[in-house]
């Protein structure tokens, strides 16, 4: 934050010599082309990047919850202990 120590100062002046000389205000050039959950290339903004991203990270981590889900329970299917403690806390 930027607090001027005169009131005689003009803020625009101030904020234009801020720019000109510091780098406050710089421009980078990137390329958005990228390929969608949809499996084709597109150019594509920030806010439909990071949606896309956030979908993709999404079903990601509910696919490795479901395995790790089917793990447990087949490993539980194929011994007897676990559905005995099962039902045995069902009859509590």
């Amino acid at each position: 934050m930027i607090v001027p120590r005169s009131n005689r100062v003009d803020m625009d002046q101030v904020m234009n010599h801020l720019f000109a000389t510091t780098d406050l205000e710089k421009s980078y050039r990137i390329n958005l082309n990228m390929i969608g959950l949809d499996g084709r290339p597109a150019v594509k903004n920030l806010l439909e990047i990071l949606s896309e991203w956030l979908v993709f990270r999404r079903d990601t981590v509910r696919r490795r919850l479901n395995y790790r889900l089917e793990k447990v329970l087949s490993a539980c299917i194929s011994s007897k202990v676990c559905w005995w403690r099962f039902s045995y806390r069902r009859s509590d």
